[in-house]
């Protein structure tokens, strides 16, 4: 499974222009691995999305989570691996772009250097935006 979520605004300079949560969906049927994911996932089949903000390309991105692991993996088990992984290398004064990977789940997480002082907020805005859509889709908690 991979799960992306972004928060974008439209491009341009218009102070009208939108902004919010794009989330997607992507399930691995037969994809198992019992450690780190593969390197070679491949797209998988979108299963769900939220777009808040049209039309989903040529958005910038202002942050970005972008979540791998097995389809049948539990929302707590994410939620675990991101909050351990996240407060780990907080603790360590280490610098965003993290990109941690933890038994079988691999995470990325990356803002803009107007949303880092707030890091915490935003991981958890799009964790939940990446369990929404998840819910939605057909294999949504084990």
């Amino acid at each position: 499974m991979r799960i992306i979520t972004h928060r974008v605004v439209q491009p341009g300079s218009d102070p009208n222009r939108k902004t919010g949560i794009n989330a997607y969906c992507y399930l691995h049927p037969g994809q198992r691995w019992l450690d780190e994911p593969p390197p070679d996932l491949g797209a998988g089949v979108l299963v769900n999305q939220i777009i808040e903000v049209d039309p989903p390309r040529g958005n910038r991105v202002r942050s970005f989570l972008d979540i791998i692991a097995p389809d049948e993996t539990s929302n707590r088990q994410i939620v675990g691996a991101i909050s351990d992984g996240a407060s780990l290398l907080a603790d360590g004064n280490r610098e965003l772009p993290w990109s941690v990977s933890h038994g079988e789940i691999r995470f990325r997480f990356d803002a803009e250097q107007g949303l880092v002082a707030q890091w915490q907020i935003e991981l958890g805005v799009l964790i939940r935006y990446a369990l929404a859509v998840r819910r939605m889709s057909p294999n949504p908690e084990v």
